[in-house]
């Protein structure tokens, strides 16, 4: 395609470093010479003007016109009449006696040619050491001229450019017309007007000037090409006043923010229109997707804004019906899945266009409206996920003392998928929830770690490991290996006892886990019921209770449970610490059992102490330690091992209270429900879990409560609602629809 400018000459310093290679006839000049006629190899179009012949001068610079001016003994300004038909090169007081060479060549096939000029490592006048090398390059056919230049150190003045005959036209690359410069590295280019040069950027009309471009007319290019643009959102290119964003007033609203999986983009006031295409986000076909959308408002104000959501899918440049994602009105941020789906889904990049306003939802091209318009770019690929994603080792006890931990070794590759396997590399220093694949509870993604192995370095905390493995052209991470902790820890020593002093004035006086209960009064300090075997299967959820006794009058007592579920011998602080509570009274709730904890018998840790949280190590003066043990066991659910399934409650988790129901309504529910419990005066403490037992949100409920799911995080699915006292647990299921 040409794009019919006119005539002259563009600049394009966006190209790359990248000369063409050899060595050809070496020209031989003297301090300010210029060389007879050389052959260019074909017809070259200068300015209008065709030549066989160029000239090539000592200072740096190349002619078309017999001369005997080699230019001394600076680079002039451009256009000049004082030489003709100059290609400015680096244009100073150079010095080719002193060093280097100067040659040329022509290559390439009838139609295609180039003719290659190199100066190379040619000191200033009148030293020896090598202060440029550039190359010129020019084209047949498209009569582009091109200079690569490697290194120009210390420019004073110099100029690099061109002029035509008569000094009417021409140009100079800014900084360098006739002023001091240094470069390395370089890439300057000068494309005659009308010609198109093949690059690999694509460039759109614009023809009614208002920076938009029309997707239907292109041309492929080098370098920007004047009238064209590198965009292809413009609605109408007939007519400037339509386009995203013309006339959207987003001084009262603006779209703050929109994140999908590990992109996050904090926008702000973009005054109508924010343009991000230049940011690829990659979505596999066939995966769910959740869209993070914030409004911003100023001053604290807020009201109730309409979104939509279009993905170009079938690339057509127009948004169609069938393309919006989803529409939905809400005040706060919204949250909303989407599905990459549809017999009309092209892979490849494409245009996502997320639109917000105020009073109506608004059409792709809509204009004159308050909100706020932004478009992006995401590539969809075809994905054929991996099935193992492989297994790591590496654990290991860091004491006090030492914190450089030794690498994260690969077991086992991934295998599986087609394509080449990524591998990324997460870390949790709060907990060892699994995680998700995205950068949530604690865990983070660890910029450059791409390998099947992993050296963390220096650590300050206990850090719990994973990694993550997927196939290319797979966007979700939902393939992961076994968790691997570095444990920092301030007692290497296995087995250690932990006691009070004293337990005359406070003691445990009931431990209830699952399936196991234990009374029992002072034992001194410390209780071995280690006969007492409380039977739990690995990722199951259970309830628990932990009841204080009292000799002397209420106080506020601090609860520590840890479990050493990889049965090493030790209580990891961080991953196997089971349960943090603090009260005066008993502490009901409910504990899950990692799917990570190894099957077997191992032993747990009860600790109460009214001074503060204890470490599992710890002597302190009041309170009391018990430990029990902990079968981890396989195979089908017992009757005795009352687990929580969300969606059968089982037998025996509620504790029954006749003066203290709760009720759920609607149920099945969508956007929210309303929570009635009676027989409480105060507000009390609600769990809710998914249905995996994970603790998904905890929000204090009174009499009557209305819970937004949007507000929890909770998207469609079943949870369980668990709300607890001294003496009664109450659970119900709630399912959530869209």
């Amino acid at each position: 395609n040409n794009p019919g400018i006119s005539s002259g000459y563009s600049l394009c310093q966006d190209g790359i470093f990248d000369p063409v290679p050899g060595v050809g006839t070496n020209v031989s000049l003297f301090d300010d010479q210029v060389s007879g006629a050389l052959p260019i190899g074909f017809v070259f179009d200068f300015y209008g003007n065709t030549f066989s012949n160029f000239y090539i001068s000592s200072n740096g610079f190349i002619t078309f016109s017999p001369t005997n001016n080699s230019g001394c003994c600076s680079g002039q300004t451009l256009p000049t009449s004082s030489f003709n038909n100059i290609i400015a090169v680096v244009w100073d007081d150079l010095f080719p006696p002193g060093n280097g060479s100067i040659d040329y060549f022509t290559t390439g096939s009838p139609g295609s040619r180039r003719l290659v000029v190199n100066f190379t490592d040619i000191p200033f006048c009148c030293g020896s050491t090598g202060a440029i090398s550039s190359q010129l390059i020019l084209y047949e056919g498209t009569n582009l001229i091109e200079i690569h230049t490697a290194y120009a150190n210390g420019v004073f003045p110099g100029t690099m450019g061109i002029s035509n005959g008569d000094g009417s036209q021409g140009q100079a690359v800014p900084g360098r017309d006739s002023q001091s410069w240094t470069i390395a590295n370089d890439y300057v280019a000068f494309i005659p007007c009308g010609a198109s040069i093949a690059g690999d950027n694509t460039y759109y009309l614009d023809a009614d000037g208002d920076g938009f471009g029309d997707p239907l007319i292109s041309v492929e290019s080098l370098c920007p090409v004047p009238g064209y643009v590198t965009n292809k959102l413009d609605c109408d290119d007939s007519d400037p006043e339509i386009h995203p964003g013309f006339e959207v007033d987003s001084s009262e609203e603006w779209i703050e923010s929109m994140s999908i999986l590990l992109y996050e983009n904090v926008s702000g006031n973009n005054n109508g229109y924010g343009d991000y295409t230049d940011e690829v986000i990659t979505l596999a076909f066939g995966d769910t997707y959740e869209i993070n959308l914030s409004p911003g408002f100023p001053d604290g104000g807020e009201s109730f804004q309409k979104w939509r959501v279009y993905i170009d899918y079938n690339q057509d440049c127009v948004f169609q019906g069938n393309e919006r994602l989803f529409q939905v009105s809400n005040i706060t941020p919204v949250s909303k899945s989407f599905k990459v789906q549809g017999n009309n889904v092209e892979f490849g990049q494409t245009t996502m266009r997320v639109i917000m306003a105020d009073l109506t939802y608004e059409t792709p091209c809509a204009t004159d409206f308050n909100g706020e318009i932004e478009d992006y770019t995401v590539e969809i690929t075809a994905c054929d996920e991996v099935v193992d994603p492989g297994q790591i080792a590496g654990e290991e006890n860091l004491c006090l003392g030492t914190n450089d931990p030794g690498p994260i070794t690969n077991v086992s590759d991934a295998v599986g998928g087609t394509g080449a396997i990524e591998y990324l590399w997460f870390k949790n220093t709060d907990n060892c929830d699994l995680p998700t694949g995205k950068e949530e509870n604690g865990w983070e993604l660890i910029d450059g770690a791409s390998q099947a192995s992993y050296d963390p370095g220096p650590i300050t905390t206990s850090t719990v490991y994973v990694r993550f493995a997927r196939a290319e052209g797979c966007v979700m991470l939902t393939q992961m290996s076994n968790l691997v902790e570095k444990i920092y820890t301030n007692n290497c020593t296995p087995d250690c006892q932990s006691f009070a002093n004293s337990s005359s004035d406070e003691w445990i006086r009931r431990v209830k886990m699952g399936n196991m209960a234990q009374n029992s009064g002072s034992d001194g300090g410390y209780g071995d019921y280690t006969n007492r075997v409380i039977n739990v299967h690995a990722g199951n959820t259970y309830p628990y209770q932990l009841r204080p006794g009292y000799g002397n009058g209420v106080v506020t007592e601090y609860w520590n449970v840890w479990v050493d579920w990889n049965q090493d011998g030790f209580f990891d602080p961080l991953c196997e610490s089971l349960i943090t509570r603090v009260g005066t009274n008993t502490q009901n709730g409910t504990f899950q059992v990692p799917d990570y904890a190894k099957v077997g018998s191992t032993l747990m840790r009860v600790s109460m102490n009214p001074a503060g949280y204890s470490g599992a190590c710890d002597q302190y003066d009041f309170g009391e330690v018990e430990e029990y043990s902990v079968n981890v066991i396989t195979g089908a659910l017992a009757e005795t091992d009352q687990g929580i399934d969300v969606n059968v409650v089982a037998q025996g988790v509620e504790i029954q209270n006749n003066d203290i129901e709760m009720n759920v309504y609607p149920n099945p529910a969508f956007n929210e429900a309303t929570i009635q419990v009676t027989g409480i005066e105060e507000p009390i403490e609600m769990k809710v879990l998914d249905k995996l037992g994970r603790l998904v949100k905890t929000v204090a409920v009174e009499k009557n409560t209305v819970i937004n799911f949007q507000q929890l995080g909770m998207s469609e699915g079943v949870y369980l609602l668990s709300i607890s006292g001294e003496s009664f647990m109450l659970n119900k299921k709630l399912i959530v629809i869209e």
